[in-house]
């Protein structure tokens, strides 16, 4: 399954942060159930049903698992335990750089990664290159121009977690997919309340520009040259 051996050299300080704040991470996720399950909700309208599928950013597994996603990458060697015990197969490296061969998979999952990758547009193409044609990318993110990404932003200094995030917009992340020849852009979003005030299911509607966290999928364009978008 891996090509050629990779440096998962990068900047330290956010995989460090995970390394050490691992358990903090997973214990977000209990916490805020009704959010996580609400993420899991608007992700998995637009999952494939089938196929071999990649989670770049795969963490302790909290979004691979429910979708049976079998492989995952992940630079941190204490997030990357723990998603190995859920029965996950885990790569250490970074989106960058994926040490996978191209046209592997079917699908390509990205779930709250985008803001922590230090050149997301190459890990998009990174992406797109080990895609099969005609196969899936789907980006989970908080979206930049929402009330929560608002919220995360002006709280940025006091998060353990956000103090290295750069949010982005979906429009921001739309533009680059379409410059990597992604077509056929299918959107949903949720979360529309203050994360401690939701004490149930969020609702899961289309498109985006109200929910804080929206869930989108664009399909590889077929390459009869196999040629990489630049």
């Amino acid at each position: 399954m891996c090509s050629s051996e990779r440096s998962t050299a990068r900047a330290p300080d956010t995989i460090q942060v995970f390394e050490k704040f691992h358990n903090r991470y997973d214990k977000w996720f209990a916490r805020h159930q009704w959010v996580y399950r609400s993420e899991i909700e608007a992700v998995g309208r637009l999952v494939p049903q089938e196929g071999h599928g990649l989670e770049v950013g795969v963490g302790t597994g909290r979004f691979a698992t429910p979708f049976a996603v079998g492989v995952g990458l992940d630079p941190s060697k204490a997030m990357a335990s723990i998603a190995k015990k859920k029965g996950i197969e885990v790569v250490r490296g970074v989106g960058e750089n994926l040490p996978f061969a191209a046209e592997t998979f079917d699908f390509v999952l990205l779930v709250t990664t985008i803001c922590f990758v230090e050149d997301p547009r190459t890990t998009l193409r990174e992406a797109r290159r080990v895609l099969k044609n005609h196969g899936s990318v789907i980006v989970g993110l908080v979206d930049k121009n929402s009330a929560l990404g608002r919220f995360y932003e002006r709280g940025k200094e006091a998060s353990v977690f956000y103090q290295a995030a750069t949010f982005y917009s979906v429009n921001q992340v739309r533009d680059w997919l379409t410059k990597l020849s992604f077509t056929d852009f299918s959107t949903c979003q949720t979360i529309f309340k203050p994360l401690d005030r939701i004490e149930r299911m969020e609702p899961i509607r289309e498109g985006y520009g109200q929910g804080g966290f929206v869930a989108l999928r664009a399909r590889k364009a077929f390459d009869r040259t196999g040629s990489q978008p630049a």
